[in-house]
């Protein structure tokens, strides 16, 4: 993952590689699950962006799972 990575989700403004790894840390006993599918991907010269549709399975380490579908 390059430093100039940006993370869009909904509910949060765009954040970086620096904030994922903060949030990553605390989910060290989660079993997380997903897939991926590439909607658009475009190259343009040095700039490029993808778009994707994942489906995520959250199993926190109570067992207790949960999906989230992320919005396209």
């Amino acid at each position: 993952m390059t430093d100039d990575v940006v993370f869009m989700v909904p509910g949060k403004e765009p954040f970086g590689k620096a904030e994922f790894a903060a949030t990553s840390e605390g989910m060290k006993n989660v079993r997380i699950e997903g897939r991926s599918e590439i909607k658009e991907l475009k190259l343009l010269g040095n700039w490029a962006y993808l778009r994707n549709h994942l489906k995520i399975t959250v199993t926190p380490p109570n067992g207790s799972r949960c999906g989230a579908q992320a919005i396209r």
